[in-house]
């Protein structure tokens, strides 16, 4: 009876490692040619990395003859507030061409396009 407790509690624990490493490692990324996905970030003489700002990237979407298009995204932290005390939430913002580049769709909704690229600037200059 102990084998069996044993061996079937060793062969959950082998599946369950599976399934994760599946679904983590060995599942192809959920959006179009994953391969050619790259990140681009902006190098400061001190050599650390930050996002690109806005005009870096007009630049380098007029400019660039490599790149078969261009998105921009930066992680903010924000303040909500409402009944209670604020609370601090992190946020992504993205340009319109994000999904549209890696091929995806919204599941519920739709996605972002050119007039919440321009609701975006003006907002962040708000900040």
């Amino acid at each position: 009876m102990t084998a069996m407790t044993t061996l079937a509690l060793g062969s959950g624990a082998a599946v369950a490692v599976f399934a994760i490493v599946n679904a983590i490692l060995l599942r192809p990324l959920p959006y179009r040619d994953p391969s050619r996905v790259v990140l681009v970030w902006a190098a400061p003489p001190d050599g650390s990395r930050t996002w690109l700002s806005l005009p870096e990237l007009d630049d380098l979407r007029r400019d660039s003859r490599t790149f078969e298009g261009l998105a921009g995204l930066t992680d903010l932290r924000l303040n909500l507030t409402g009944d209670g005390p604020p609370e601090e939430v992190q946020v992504v913002a993205a340009s319109a061409s994000l999904f549209t580049l890696l091929g995806v769709d919204a599941s519920i909704g739709r996605t972002l396009d050119a007039a919440d690229d321009t609701g975006l600037v003006v907002s962040a200059r708000s900040f």
